[in-house]
């Protein structure tokens, strides 16, 4: 056991000491998640430090929700006072409306919901009670009006409209008609959903999900060498319900270029390529196969409480899979009865192998996601072909005054349009060939950070985005700081040291919570570094002005929160 502490313990530092790049290539992206935290939940607070520095969420994104209920099930009233109406108000609260279209958890919340007080009529025994956190919120829409059209009956097996064969890029924006298609304000609106872990009961440790959270991350646009493996498990009703579909589906893959075969038996035993799992048992242990799975790959397994996380439960639970490296798994958290509607079609693998992110090819594959609990990284996209381009413009870092000009120049790939971003929050959009030009007197003074996102030209609308960071001088406004000690320990009291040029108050956050104020131009504040979280952590300040319509930002912070005891094996059960 200590050498397992201490193994576990090298690997999360190894992969907090790795470099995030300036270009990220995701389907959808990090502007378009909304990353909810619990803050009364260590774990919850590292993974969102992790998944933020990984995937370059702007701070903005962040949302911290205090949840100190039960996180197994809740009742759907307390889900939705709670939980996702707190959730809806903020992004409206930010004006991120425009931009927001996955809702994201990080650990500690509960992975399932009982909706039988929203349910006004008898409904038939294989609808269920529950549903997942992950599946109500992507129904937010109905289940804010308390409308249980979401719910599987036979008289409306297909209670999501995005999912079909076809595969198409997701925008909450997009309205959809029952039919699949793409309507006005007339039709349905959604929001991708997904945990990207779950630390408690039978869920994975917090190396764990770091682990294959970065690993995810690594997989993008690599258009990855390896078998997506469809398991056809003799005599196994939980198989039987898909492994119709096996060999189209293969086939579909194989003339696309990416290796799948249909095997018999319940995982693939031996094979070192692993870049996905289909298969349907009760009970499995992967570390008995010998195989490996690669970055980036999903694997997930139909049967009856794969989703069920409690300490408990029967049956393996979807985190087996996270906990040897897939990229995300699934589950559903009741008995879901052998309907496929109620699980990924095998299809999820051809989105995901046409570029689709992960939250995007689980999403189209699900007729009726309502109770499948989705756990990983929804951003992961090893198929995508991301659009590369340059910025025409201020060199990065550089001081900007003034009327500047920001010209996105594509060098491969269609390019439908180019989006900018100030600080994490959407401005406007450009054609190609054409320029955004930003009076920078509209914007504060100080560290800027303006992100050019690229949007591909296709129906998937894969993503790429350059980030450029400038310093803005029109005012004469500027605020220096520093920071003690220099290594911070989870138990390290921090201090701030900071001086403001034409500030009267100068604010201090980690995103968007607030960690202090100076009420002068110069003066200290004092951070409890364990309300922070573990690992990579950015410290924002701003500086207000004698009119408070005139603000600075100080260039941010950066740091590491180090357990006190690194050989202690944190989050290991």
């Amino acid at each position: 056991m200590i050498y397992r502490c201490r193994l576990l313990s090298i690997l999360f530092f190894a992969l907090l000491l790795a470099t995030t790049p300036s270009v990220t290539r995701a389907g959808g992206g990090p502007e378009n998640v909304f990353l909810v935290v619990n803050p009364l939940s260590p774990d919850s607070l590292a993974i969102a430090n992790y998944y933020s520095q990984l995937r370059q969420i702007p701070g903005v994104n962040v949302f911290r929700l205090a949840w100190g209920g039960s996180r197994e099930s809740i009742p759907i009233e307390t889900f939705r006072q709670q939980i996702l109406e707190p959730i809806m108000n903020e992004i409206g609260r930010r004006r991120l409306e425009s931009q927001i279209d996955y809702i994201v958890y990080s650990s500690g919340f509960p992975y399932a919901v009982d909706f039988s007080a929203d349910v006004r009529s008898t409904l038939p025994r294989v609808a269920g009670r529950q549903g997942s956190i992950t599946g109500l919120t992507f129904f937010q829409e109905q289940v804010r009006s308390r409308d249980t059209s979401y719910v599987y009956t036979s008289q409306s097996q297909r209670a999501n409209h995005y999912e079909g064969t076809r595969t198409r890029g997701f925008r909450s924006q997009y309205g959809w008609n029952p039919r699949g298609q793409r309507v006005g304000l007339n039709g349905s609106n959604y929001y991708l959903s997904m945990m990207l872990g779950y630390t408690d009961g039978r869920g994975n440790s917090l190396p764990e999900v770091v682990q294959y959270l970065r690993r995810s991350v690594l997989a993008d646009c690599t258009q990855p060498q390896g078998t997506i493996y469809l398991m056809r498990v003799q005599n196994e009703v939980r198989s039987q319900t898909r492994d119709s579909a096996f060999s189209e589906v293969a086939r579909t893959l194989n003339d696309m270029g990416v290796k799948a075969e249909v095997m018999d038996g319940v995982l693939p035993m031996g094979r070192p390529d692993v870049l996905g799992v289909v298969t349907g048992r009760a009970k499995y242990d992967w570390s008995k196969t010998r195989s490996t799975i690669q970055p980036g790959a999903i694997c997930e397994n139909l049967t009856s409480f794969g989703g069920i996380l409690r300490s408990n439960a029967t049956q393996t639970p979807l985190t087996e899979f996270l906990r040897y490296g897939a990229a995300a798994s699934s589950g559903t958290v009741v008995e879901p009865f052998a309907l496929q509607a109620k699980f990924p079609h095998p299809w999820v693998q051809v989105h995901y192998a046409r570029g689709a992110s992960v939250a995007e090819a689980f999403y189209q594959a699900v007729a009726s996601p309502y109770q499948l609990l989705m756990v990983g990284d929804p951003l992961c996209r090893p198929w995508a072909s991301a659009p590369n381009f340059t910025i025409d413009g201020p060199l990065p870092n550089s001081t900007v005054s003034g009327t500047i000009n920001l010209r996105p120049v594509a060098t491969s790939a269609r390019i439908r349009e180019f989006q900018l971003f100030v600080n994490g929050r959407f401005r406007r959009v450009c054609q190609p060939g054409d320029s955004f030009e930003l009076n920078t007197v509209d914007i504060a003074d100080g560290y800027q950070e303006i992100r050019i996102v690229a949007i591909e030209d296709s129906e998937i609308e894969s993503q790429s985005r350059l980030i450029l960071p400038l310093n803005v001088a029109n005012r004469g406004m500027k605020i220096e700081w520093g920071i003690q000690p220099k290594t911070i320990y989870d138990n390290s009291r921090i201090q701030l040291f900071l001086t403001g040029k034409g500030t009267k108050a100068i604010h201090v956050f980690h995103e968007r919570e607030s960690l202090g104020t100076v009420n002068l131009a110069m003066g200290q504040v004092t951070i409890d570094a364990s309300k922070l979280g573990l690992g990579p952590v950015t410290l924002t300040a701003i500086g207000i002005g004698a009119d408070p319509a005139e603000k600075v930002y100080a260039t941010p912070i950066q740091f590491v929160v180090r357990p006190r005891d690194e050989l202690s094996g944190i989050g290991v059960n």
